[in-house]
This record gives C-alpha cells, sequence and structure tokens, in this order.
C-alpha cells in the first residue's frame, strides 16, 4: 500500500484525497490527535501506528524528529529506537512504575550518551529507582547530581519527581510524596529555578525553615511557589532569619498544620502586588493565624487612601473557601482560602457545620483589606461577616493595630454586598435581611454614606417576594437594592459574576487586560 487513497472528503461534489496535503500540514494535523499530556505513553504507540499507516506516511514521520522526543524508560528497546529517531532534538524522558515494572540501569545505559538533550523528566517511582534514572542523566545538569545524592534509597512507592531543564538548568523542579530527603546535602542552588513545587512529604522529608529561605533567597525568577505539608514548623530560639524577596512571583500556594508557621513564612517574603496567593487552612478556625499582621505590606488588598488609583477587590466567602480577587490596571491577583470544615459529610444534608469563625476572625481578616470594594458571602458564615463589617463599639478587634484610625470600620471603601441566599426556609431570610439592615444602618452613622448597592439572589421564589418587599426599609442606607433569581441547582461559588467598581475603567476588548481577565 502506497497512500491511504481512501482517505477521502467531499468539498464542492469534488472528492479530495488526504495524500493532496502538503506534507507539512498533514504532520500538523497528526500533532493534533496526539495526546495532550506531554508524558502519556499514548503518543508513543499513535506515532508508531501512524508511520505503519503506508510507506508515505512512515517516510514522513521518520523524516519528522520531533515526534519520536518522548522516551518512555516502561519500554527500553522502544525508548532507544526513539532515541535515535528523534536525532539532535531535545527529548523527554518519562517512567511510571506499574506492577512489576522494572528498570535496570544497566539496560539503560546508553541514556547516558544523550543527556545533554534531556529538556524534561516525569518519574513515579520509588526513591531508590529515582536515584538510579538521575545518576545516568545528571550530565544534563549540574544540579541533579548533588539532588539525586539527596535523595535517600527508599523503596517505598509514590515519590513523583517532574523536572524542566532548559540550557542545563533546571528550571522547573516538582516533587509530590518524598519520603525521606537529606536537605542540608543540598549545597548547589537552583539559581534558574521559575517553579517550586513541594507538597505532601513525609516527616523525613521536610524542609527546615532555614533551608527553604535559604533556596528561594538563591531563586530571583521564581514565578511559581507551591508548599502542601513541606516544611518543618517554624524553629525556636532562632532569630534573625533571612529575608527573601521574590520579584518575579507571580503565584504561591501554602499549607501548614502548625498555626502560625504560614504567617511567619510570609513576615519573611516580600513579593510583588500582582501574586496570587492561596492558603489551604483545612480544620483552622481561627484566620489570624494564617493572615500576616499586615497585608497592605504585599500592596494586596490595601490603599492609603480610599480614593487612590481605580482598583476593583472582590471578596468571596463561601462554605467552602475565603476568596479575594484584585484587579488593578495592567495587573491581576487573588488570595484564597480554603477552610473546609472537618464535618464535611454534614454539609450536602444541610446541617449546620461545627466548624465555626468569631465575628472577631472575620473583623481581623476583613480589617487587613481597607480598600476592599466587592464583597461576595454564602452559606452559614454570612452573618459573621456581616456583624464584622459594622463600626466597633470599643477597641478593634484585631490581633495588631489598625492602618489607620479611621479604618476601625472595616473595608470603609466597601461599594457592593453581593449576597447569596442558600436557606430554605423564609424565616432564615428574614433574619439575614434584618442582620444586613442592622449592619448597614450602624455603617451608616459610622461613615456617614450610603452602600452604593446591595445585591441579592436566592432560588427561591418565596424568598425573592420577601427581599423585594423588604428592599424598600433599605432606601435609607442603601442607594440601590438588586433582587436576582438564580438556578435551583447549586452553581460554582467561583463562577459567580464580579461586579465590577464603578470607578474601575474597563480596557477595551483587544487589549491584553481584557484577554486576562477572560
Amino acid at each position: 500500500m502506497s497512500h491511504p487513497s481512501s482517505f477521502t472528503s467531499t468539498v464542492a461534489s469534488h472528492a479530495i484525497s488526504i495524500t493532496t496535503l502538503p506534507p507539512e500540514l498533514l504532520l500538523l494535523v497528526l500533532e493534533f490527535t496526539m495526546n495532550p499530556y506531554q508524558y502519556h505513553t499514548e503518543r508513543i504507540f499513535r506515532t508508531i501506528a501512524y508511520s505503519h499507516v503506508c510507506r508515505c506516511w512512515r517516510s514522513l514521520l521518520l523524516g519528522a524528529p520531533d515526534f519520536w522526543t518522548l522516551l518512555d524508560l516502561q519500554f527500553p528497546t522502544i525508548a532507544r529506537e526513539f532515541c535515535v529517531r528523534s536525532q539532535d532534538c531535545p527529548i523527554r524522558v518519562s517512567f511510571i512504575e506499574a506492577g512489576s515494572t522494572h528498570v535496570s540501569k544497566d539496560t539503560l545505559a546508553w541514556l547516558s550518551l544523550h543527556s545533554r538533550r534531556i529538556e524534561g523528566v516525569y518519574l513515579a517511582t520509588s526513591q531508590t529507582v529515582i536515584r538510579d534514572i538521575l545518576s545516568l542523566i545528571q550530565p544534563a545538569s549540574p544540579f541533579l547530581g548533588q539532588f539525586k545524592d539527596c535523595l535517600l534509597p527508599d523503596d517505598t512507592h509514590g515519590p513523583i519527581l517532574s523536572l524542566d531543564i532548559h540550557a542545563h538548568e533546571v528550571q522547573r523542579l516538582n516533587m509530590d510524596g518524598f519520603h525521606a530527603v537529606n536537605w542540608p546535602g543540598l549545597s548547589e542552588r537552583p539559581t534558574s529555578l521559575t517553579s517550586l513545587v513541594l507538597t505532601r512529604f513525609g516527616e523525613r522529608s521536610y524542609l527546615p525553615i532555614p533551608r527553604l529561605l535559604s533556596i528561594l533567597s538563591n531563586c530571583p525568577k521564581l514565578q511559581t511557589l507551591t508548599l502542601l505539608s513541606a516544611f518543618l514548623p517554624w524553629p525556636v530560639g532562632i532569630a534573625n532569619l533571612l529575608a527573601v524577596e521574590l520579584p518575579a512571583l507571580q503565584s504561591l500556594e501554602v499549607a501548614h498544620n502548625t498555626p502560625g508557621a504560614v504567617s511567619k513564612l510570609l513576615d519573611r517574603l516580600s513579593f510583588p502586588h500582582t501574586t496570587s496567593l492561596t492558603f489551604h487552612a483545612h480544620g483552622t478556625i481561627d484566620l489570624s493565624c494564617l493572615l500576616p499582621k499586615n497585608l497592605a505590606r504585599f500592596g494586596l488588598a490595601a490603599s492609603s487612601c480610599i480614593d487612590d488609583p481605580p482598583v476593583t477587590q472582590l471578596c468571596r466567602i463561601s462554605p467552602s473557601n475565603f476568596m479575594l480577587t484584585m484587579h488593578r490596571p495592567r495587573t491581576s491577583s487573588t488570595i484564597r482560602f480554603f477552610i473546609a470544615p472537618d464535618d464535611l459529610p454534614n454539609i450536602p444534608s444541610g446541617s449546620p457545620s461545627a466548624m465555626s469563625m468569631s465575628m472577631g476572625t472575620w473583623k481581623a481578616a476583613l480589617s487587613s483589606m481597607p480598600a476592599l470594594r466587592h464583597i461576595e458571602v454564602s452559606g452559614a458564615w454570612a452573618n459573621d461577616v456581616l456583624l464584622s463589617l459594622m463600626a466597633s463599639t470599643g477597641p478593634p478587634a484585631l490581633p495588631f493595630p489598625p492602618l489607620f484610625s479611621h479604618f476601625e470600620t472595616s473595608c470603609p471603601a466597601l461599594e457592593c454586598l453581593h449576597v447569596l441566599e442558600r436557606s430554605r426556609d423564609d424565616t432564615q431570610t428574614q433574619k439575614l435581611l434584618d442582620a444586613i439592615l442592622f449592619t448597614f444602618k450602624a455603617r451608616h452613622e459610622s461613615l456617614e454614606r450610603k452602600l452604593p448597592v446591595l445585591i441579592l439572589e436566592t432560588s427561591r421564589a418565596s424568598a425573592r417576594a420577601l427581599m423585594s418587599a423588604f428592599a424598600p426599609r433599605f432606601a435609607e442606607v442603601v442607594e440601590r437594592v438588586d433582587v436576582r433569581s438564580r438556578a435551583a441547582a447549586p452553581v460554582s461559588f467561583d463562577a459567580a459574576p464580579m461586579v465590577l467598581s464603578r470607578a474601575t475603567q474597563e480596557a477595551p476588548a483587544s487589549s491584553p487586560e481584557s484577554k486576562r481577565r477572560s
């Protein structure tokens, strides 16, 4: 068979053979049919299948070395042939241990000759096997030799290592589920790192705080930092720990089971105000254990003056997370706190959660965001959040002094409150409406201005009727009340639309900023 002439399509009553496609277009079509995950084994066998369709396709694929760049070490013979056919192209190496799959250093000795072409590594196996493979490819980067020596031999399955290498420098390092790591033995610093992800470590792998700060201080290009159950508790009796500046950081995700460790870590870091933060705080009752003393230090959700340049800030509070989103001209960032209660099975049945957070805790959180303009709230925490917005009757309930005296009232720049009502009876709805009115009467007396917009959203017709009847009572404290309906089926809280600040100028539809927001 010289070519697959049976593959045809009809356009304007003319049969067109697939063999009439230009070679470069046919290769592009074949690439689009590949599994998008760059380390998926299916890519290997689909490439082989395409090369056996006909002599024409085989010749075409053999002349396209970039189709043969994935080396799956589960199949050493195939991997070696792919390595040859990839010619001088950069290659990616993967090994996912399944069942009795075993890799031998002797059968993979040929890999060392091509290690300088490696641009990516994905290994899901024991630390012992990871060490063996790294010893073969360590010429790919000077960092790999020392990194290999830090991994202690351990035959337990579970660790996953993912690396990206460019110009012999490790740019992305992902470590998940490692059991035993000797961090003090790592003297080589990955100075070119743009992404560092450390997750689900065993106790013998936890990174000491001084070592963590030392590593970060040598990563000025770092854009992504994720630390989930990856570092030791904050050291006691050690003063003057290194302060680290991360000028290129775009995303920070952190979790730790020791109260205060996260906030202390943030106090030692400096990063742009456009950085997005995610806090995993499962089981945490007091948010002040996570929050740094002053979010304004990062330029996040803070402003020295309510009339500063246009800023749109949105705080979303749902039963499972607390997220702050900020938009400035040409920049954006988010802060999200995942605060799942311990009794998750009770949530679907509508049972009240045992996880409660005091009004003082919410006051501490919201008072550190004096330029916050938009709040969306739903679930059992709504009443406490509303109460925290009221003017203080005494000393502010904060673990630290307010930034400015006139910020004693939480969120003085608030422009819009969006309440997603989820109660199942009108009695609870009535109590929520009374709480909203009580809250904004107190704020009106303190700030001497009305709330510009109040949005009340519910899926129940009886609740909407109650809200519409109650709306005139808000006239003295709210400029505009908007009662909305929503689908009865639960919707993703994070997908709720953002109401933009009236002071914020929307970017043109074709601008980079508008594309980022979309």
